[in-house]
């Protein structure tokens, strides 16, 4: 497919919940793609019933041909809630969604990178991601990768893939990403159920389900960390982890019984570093948190071997 076979078949959807001291950034860095602007049919905010100035600065920022539109929803549902209605919402013309979140900065050829593979991608592929430089405003940029030229790979919709998604985390960025609006919709869209992982939880349901990631190795956008990020209050009360043995439990059909134990076992070191680490900063909350999650271990654990033995785990896809 021609890239220009893509006009007015993507939408570029950016979540946002009381952004006001980074949208503007997002939306400059978005207006100053080199191309793939014109490619898109709309910038739609799938705002989640911000109580500041973020939608106000974004009518008053956005200066590009292409339209802004904005679907508000009551506070508190979620970014997965919000997400997920915004992309069933769209019309049967529209076949990929651009996702950007409202903190991050996009290098000016992402569009042109990601919208370039999406024309090439196959019925089997779910979506297009990238990698990108972890950015801590005036203190660090830590880069991701960055080949000199365009390096793509494929990660097959398969067990393997699932069991190497489970050990390594998860390496989709959604925030970047191209994703197929079809793929999306037959996986039901995220789940409300996961605050942290809703991300790799989508992931894994994509592999799990057949179909194919593409991952682009260069950095096409800035992430912004910053210490009130629901990121780093999610770490504060470990949820992260308890979202993991959620994760494991579920995606269990990947792994063999010595497989299921490493991941615990691996749980258990990072939370007796973070028991640790909590009672050298003198963090007492964070550390009673850290010593819940580890005793529930033991039963993640157990719950996973019952799993296995009664209800006869199986992957989701026939033929796997």
């Amino acid at each position: 497919m021609c890239v220009s076979n893509l006009r007015g078949k993507v939408v570029l959807l950016i979540p946002t919940y009381n952004s006001e001291l980074t949208i503007a950034e997002t939306l400059d860095s978005i207006q100053g793609q080199s191309e793939g602007l014109n490619l898109l049919d709309c910038v739609l905010i799938a705002d989640g019933g911000s109580s500041d100035r973020t939608l106000k600065i974004a009518k008053e920022m956005w200066r590009c041909s292409v339209p802004i539109r904005f679907r508000v929803t009551r506070p508190g549902r979620g970014e997965a809630q919000d997400v997920s209605d915004a992309v069933f919402s769209l019309s049967d013309e529209i076949e990929w969604i651009m996702l950007m979140h409202s903190d991050n900065i996009a290098y000016p050829d992402w569009l042109k990178t990601i919208l370039g593979v999406v024309a090439t991608a196959n019925e089997c592929v779910a979506s297009v991601c990238s990698s990108y430089d972890s950015w801590v405003p005036g203190i660090r940029l830590s880069p991701g990768e960055n080949q000199p030229d365009i390096s793509i790979e494929t990660i097959r919709g398969d067990l393997a893939s699932v069991r190497g998604t489970l050990f390594r985390g998860c390496w989709w960025h959604h925030s970047t990403a191209a994703i197929r609006v079809k793929a999306l919709r037959e996986m039901g869209g995220y789940l409300p159920e996961f605050r942290h992982h809703l991300d790799w939880d989508l992931l894994l349901r994509f592999l799990s389900g057949g179909w194919n990631i593409l991952y682009v190795r260069k950095s096409l956008m800035k992430y912004r960390e910053h210490e009130t990020s629901l990121s780093n209050r999610n770490m504060d009360e470990h949820i992260d982890v308890q979202e993991q043995l959620t994760i494991t439990r579920k995606y269990q059909f990947a792994l063999s019984l010595p497989d299921l134990m490493r991941l615990h076992s691996n749980r258990v070191i990072l939370l007796s570093r973070r028991c640790i680490s909590s009672i050298y900063r003198l963090q007492g909350r964070r550390l009673l948190f850290a010593i819940r999650v580890l005793a529930y271990l033991p039963i993640s654990c157990v719950l996973c071997i019952v799993d296995r033995l009664f209800r006869q785990v199986q992957p989701p896809v026939a033929g796997f």
